[in-house]
């Protein structure tokens, strides 16, 4: 019977234990909604944009059509894959790297602001 009574009572433990933690992964994501800017979705660079912007190499050699959209393609390829998984996470990667790189992401119109 005092078997019993401890094995319910890990149980009943580990049951608390789980709902605590699901309340406290709800808070924290009431937390980073929270911090999220309230203005509306940012025009995206649209993918002429995008394209045209690796139009040229970093020697100065221009890419035909194709290599082009495969450059494009790449790099926005390996920078997407290097984010963390977790939306969050990625999130706040990307406003660093848009604050470490103010011009180049006022040229495309995002905001910089501190």
């Amino acid at each position: 019977i005092a078997l019993k009574a401890q094995l319910a009572a890990k149980t009943e433990a580990a049951a608390a234990a789980s709902l605590a933690h699901a309340a406290k992964a709800a808070e924290l994501a009431r937390a980073r909604e929270a911090l999220l800017p309230k203005s509306g979705p940012l025009e995206p660079v649209s993918i002429e944009q995008r394209n045209e912007a690796f139009r040229v190499r970093s020697d100065g050699q221009a890419r035909g059509d194709a290599a082009t959209v495969r450059a494009s393609q790449r790099a926005v390829s390996k920078t997407a894959d290097s984010l963390p998984a977790d939306p969050y996470q990625a999130g706040v990667v990307l406003d660093a790297v848009v604050k470490k790189f103010p011009e180049a992401a006022a040229s495309v119109g995002l905001r910089t602001q501190s």
